[in-house]
């Protein structure tokens, strides 16, 4: 008398297991594809800031954020120097830059060219996580000289700040910030 194998076969249970690993991965992919960048820390970058300071006194601030993480920045808060916080809805996507500027009816301090500003800029996202980053400024006077480097990815972001005075028929402009292609033009 023989012996007779009951169960499946080497080939047969080779097919099964292949067919529910695959059927596993394309259930599980959108679900992971969801969760993932969602586990990314929430941080993002200064990529660029300026202060610039008109001959007759008048402040104007602007920095270039980008999102690094994979949520979405709901507010951002910048203080310069000893300035009151300055907080504003954002809707900053994972992986977008966005360019903030403050001009004089914010900032109230007085800012001296050549001395260099503390610059705190913090964000939440979307989960109610916060992220924060540090960096400094140097106030530049108008009349500055360019191009000069600055970090970037060679992506077209443009900032400029204008300030317009005078009485009557005089006017004059000064105060222009202009990035282009990853250089500053002042």
């Amino acid at each position: 008398m023989g012996y007779r194998r009951k169960g499946l076969g080497e080939l047969k249970s080779i097919i099964i297991l292949v067919a529910l690993v695959v059927l596993g991965g394309l259930l599980l992919f959108p679900v992971m594809s969801w969760i993932s960048p969602r586990l990314l820390p929430s941080s993002f970058v200064i990529e660029w800031t300026s202060l610039v300071v008109s001959s007759n006194g008048q402040a104007s601030f602007a920095a270039v954020i980008k999102n690094t993480s994979g949520k979405t920045m709901t507010t951002v808060s910048i203080t310069l120097g000893d300035e009151e916080p300055y907080t504003v809805d954002a809707h900053i996507e994972p992986g977008k830059t966005a360019s903030l500027v403050l001009g004089q009816d914010r900032l109230t301090k007085n800012y001296i060219s050549g001395n260099t500003y503390r610059v705190i800029v913090a964000a939440t996202f979307d989960d109610g996580s916060t992220s924060s980053r540090a960096t400094t400024v140097t106030c530049m006077g108008t009349g500055g000289s360019g191009p000069r480097s600055i970090h970037g990815e060679g992506e077209r972001t443009g900032i400029l700040v204008i300030y317009v005075y005078g009485a009557g028929t005089t006017i004059g402009v000064e105060g222009i910030i202009v990035k282009v292609d990853g250089n500053v033009y002042v």
